[in-house]
């Protein structure tokens, strides 16, 4: 019964990957136009404004899938499937976010600035979905008691999104700063010798004598 749930789980995984993988071969397509603010917020309105609805449409598709996923009793492909579709959100925001800026844009400083606005306005809400899917992913790794390298992703990417925020485990570990001595450099003691033998070597032990007066003055 286990081994057919995680065969079922991770066939259901790899049926959404197909929809992953179709998200991430698209890309954010160029600007055309020229140097003029009408020029700009045609091209906002007829090519980004329609890219970006229709990546959000095969999201919605893809966050049935993945979301269905998420309620299997596979803590492994559950994760998985969180971390998955966190990731589409934030790979997402990131393609528009570094994607180069056309030449005819950087001429401009008001068309720089309108595009600057424009870019952090149309992913910011990506980054916010994001940020949550990775946390949900930690939540639920936590509560499966189950840690991987879909959990650690989700980790290094709410990392990248808010450093302070999101510190690595890494990063919030306290380092040593108490460091035991111990006389390294001293002799080894291979035999012990009595108090005649410390006398006569001139390495009396004053301990020794002490104890030794102790015990004649007992016999006494």
């Amino acid at each position: 019964m286990v081994r057919s749930r995680e065969a079922v789980a991770e066939a259901k995984f790899h049926l959404a990957e197909v929809l992953y993988n179709r998200f991430m071969a698209a890309r954010m397509p160029r600007y055309t136009g020229g140097s003029t603010r009408r020029a700009f917020d045609t091209w906002v309105t007829r090519t980004l404004g329609p890219y970006v609805q229709n990546r959000q449409r095969t999201l919605d598709e893809a966050s049935a899938r993945y979301q269905e996923l998420m309620r299997w009793d596979s803590p492994n492909w559950k994760i998985a499937a969180a971390a998955r579709l966190a990731d589409m959100y934030f790979q997402f925001a990131q393609t528009i976010r570094t994607a180069p800026v056309a030449p005819d844009i950087q001429r401009n400083d008001e068309l720089l600035d309108a595009y600057n606005v424009e870019r952090d306005n149309r992913t910011q809400p990506f980054i916010n979905n994001a940020t949550t899917g990775f946390q949900l992913c930690i939540q639920t790794a936590t509560r499966e008691h189950w840690f991987n390298e879909w959990s650690q992703l989700c980790e290094r990417n709410l990392n990248t999104i808010d450093r302070l925020r999101f510190p690595l485990a890494d990063e919030i570990r306290v380092e040593p700063n108490q460091v035991y001595s111990r006389a390294s450099n001293s002799r080894p003691i291979y035999q012990l010798s009595t108090s005649a033998e410390g006398e006569e070597e001139g390495g009396g032990n004053p301990g020794a004598e002490a104890s030794d007066s102790s015990a004649q003055g007992a016999q006494q």
